[in-house]
């Protein structure tokens, strides 16, 4: 004998059914969140779309490895921390690094750090100091 279950009994044992809650986050997700992690960012405060635009950008620079995470995460977090904060986290020497790659990015629109930080600029995201010092134009 096959006993069905009404439809409102399902619902409440699961009231929310969503994509990333029943099947978990992918590899590239969770290797973006631990990289934001160690930038000094915290992953849950990122919008999930600036992450997912992110990993789009990754696959298309090359692959989402740790080390391209660790590219995307550190300007990320450049540009939302702002040039003091970044600097609290990671040092004056890292801070350096970072200022010159970016101050090198409009040479080179299409390379990561270039896209990353017009993404967080379009978004809203950055912080003054980035907004003040970038200004990119669209076409």
């Amino acid at each position: 004998m096959i006993h069905l279950v009404p439809a409102p009994a399902l619902l409440y044992c699961r009231p929310m059914f969503g994509l990333f809650s029943f099947f978990g986050r992918s590899k590239e997700y969770r290797r973006l969140d631990d990289a934001l992690s160690r930038a000094g960012l915290v992953a849950g405060g990122v919008p999930d779309a600036v992450k997912l635009t992110i990993i789009r950008l990754l696959k298309e620079e090359g692959g989402t490895g740790e080390e391209n995470c660790a590219r995307a995460a550190n300007v990320l977090a450049y540009c939302l921390l702002g040039s003091s904060d970044y600097a609290a986290h990671h040092g004056a020497q890292a801070l350096t690094a970072l200022d010159e790659t970016c101050q090198n990015a409009p040479k080179y629109p299409d390379s990561l750090e270039a896209r990353v930080i017009v993404l967080t600029l379009h978004s809203g995201l950055a912080h003054e100091q980035v907004q003040e010092r970038f200004s990119f134009e669209t076409d």
